[in-house]
């Protein structure tokens, strides 16, 4: 069963993380190549994932109706967060951004 990652648009934009700040202490720790699928009990919300040197703090959109929410209607992104997509199938996605508020 392959398992397909995909980080939204907006972690692109987001400043890096270069060490653990009083948001991120206490929290779950995930490397991007891990294979192993995040859970709710693992703290899907919150999550830091590492990219290289670069860490960002994620929430979790491992089921449908998170998936198609996203982020949308939220007026703003702190800088170094995201939106991780968890899916079961690899295959190509869409993503758009509507309803996302902030420039």
């Amino acid at each position: 069963m392959g398992v397909v990652l995909a980080l939204s648009a907006v972690i692109v934009s987001c400043a890096a993380i270069s060490t653990p700040t009083p948001s991120t202490i206490g929290r779950e720790t995930r490397s991007a190549a891990s294979n192993e699928i995040p859970t709710r009990e693992q703290g899907a919300l919150g999550m830091v994932v590492r990219i290289g040197s670069l860490e960002f703090v994620v929430e979790v959109a491992a089921d449908s109706d998170t998936q198609i929410k996203g982020l949308s209607g939220r007026e703003s992104l702190e800088g170094g967060t995201g939106m991780l997509f968890v899916f079961e199938n690899e295959k190509r996605f869409r993503f758009w951004m509507g309803r996302w508020k902030s420039h």
